[in-house]
């Protein structure tokens, strides 16, 4: 088991436990399912692992999420029957610049990206198609500019040029040898096509509230 929530379920199944998931998102496996992209974790290795605990009597039940703004509060949950919750929330929230031009429409995070097109692709949604569109607003010949050097960088450029983009290009602050992604992920990403610019660190991104971003 590669999956956090699916791992505790599967276990506590095989130990006779009645296990019920609550999954906030529409698709099953959190950052699992929707950060890392289909060619280097393929949806069928998720669906797989998830109809393994489902034999196992596990309920799963999608677009459900608990807390505050929740459809159920923890409280709600002992009040239901549960007898025990196991929270495993993930890390959704990426890392912000605070540089100006941040907020500007076409300003994208590299995870909000990532799961847009990874929940597209898997439900076939037409809403997010549009927000995705939106992202895109030129098509193939949007062209994107990726700043970091991390793997969700390079996960996000090479999402974009299995789009179709013509050109996606990386800024990163530091050199190659610092650079933090995996060594083979960089070199695939090159190889794919990718331009990686180093020792360039972005001041402020151009534009305004009409015309969106425009360097």
């Amino acid at each position: 088991m590669l999956f956090p929530i699916l791992t505790v379920a599967h276990r506590l199944a095989k130990q006779g436990y009645r296990v019920s998931i609550f999954e906030k998102l529409p698709v099953i496996a959190g950052m699992m399912g929707i950060g890392i992209p289909a060619y280097r974790l393929p949806r069928e290795v998720i669906r797989r692992e998830y109809r393994r605990i489902q034999a196992l009597g596990v309920e799963i039940h999608l677009n459900t999420s608990i807390g505050a703004d929740g459809r159920y509060s923890v409280d709600d949950l002992f009040e239901m029957g549960y007898r025990a919750v196991c929270l495993t929330v993930g890390a959704h929230k990426s890392l912000k610049l605070h540089i100006p031009g941040e907020t500007l429409s076409n300003v994208v995070q590299g995870i909000d990206l990532l799961k847009t097109l990874s929940i597209s692709q898997q439900l076939d949604d037409p809403v997010l198609k549009d927000r995705l569109s939106r992202m895109l607003v030129l098509g193939s010949d949007t062209r994107a500019l990726v700043l970091g050097g991390g793997n969700t960088a390079l996960d996000a450029a090479r999402c974009l040029k299995r789009l179709g983009l013509k050109q996606v290009r990386i800024l990163y602050r530091r050199s190659r040898k610092e650079m933090p992604a995996l060594p083979e992920e960089i070199e695939e990403a090159e190889h794919e096509g990718v331009i990686i610019q180093y020792l360039t660190a972005p001041v402020r991104i151009g534009g305004d509230e009409t015309s969106g971003v425009t360097g």
